[in-house]
């Protein structure tokens, strides 16, 4: 059983892997998109 300070601290790991994953792939699909939609494009891409 992890310790008290231990969960918390995994799980804060794991949510900032993810948020780092997220803008990865933000990053690339702004880049694969065209530009022709703009800021909807940009609007709907965080899922």
């Amino acid at each position: 059983k992890a310790r008290k300070g231990e969960t918390k601290q995994r799980v804060f790991g794991l949510k900032r892997l993810m948020a780092r994953q997220l803008a990865k792939r933000k990053k690339a699909s702004v880049a694969v998109r065209p530009v022709k939609q703009g800021l909807l494009a940009k609007r709907d891409l965080p899922r």
